[in-house]
């Protein structure tokens, strides 16, 4: 099972992978990174994890992702891309970001941090 959620959504597919074993994967969209949030329980979703965010996203707080991502557990991949919270003229890349995540069989992701 892989899941893919955006903004809450996207908090809520993590909630879902950290309560449930059988999840492959998930891909989290625009993760609202914001201190209404805990973010604790990302240490225990062991599944594959790759994050999204657009770099000049509303829902981005830098402080609280700079303390909660060295406790996200590994696997995990994260991807900035050049747009807002909803993605506007870059829905293909993100799509196209999702699409090769998911197709990635191997279980494996690229080393955590974040991409250019």
């Amino acid at each position: 099972i892989h899941l893919v959620g955006y903004s809450y959504g996207a908090m809520i597919a993590l909630m879902m992978a950290e309560q449930l074993g059988h999840i492959h994967s998930v891909a989290a969209i625009s993760l609202p990174w914001i201190s209404r949030y805990p973010y604790h329980f990302l240490g225990e979703v062991r599944c594959r994890k790759y994050f999204i965010t657009g770099k000049q996203d509303f829902a981005f707080e830098a402080q609280v992702y700079e303390k909660a991502w060295p406790r996200v557990a590994e696997p995990k991949r994260f991807k900035w891309l050049p747009c807002d919270h909803f993605f506007r003229r870059c829905e293909k890349e993100v799509a196209q970001e999702v699409l090769q995540f998911l197709l990635n069989k191997e279980g494996d992701v690229e080393p955590s941090g974040e991409e250019s």
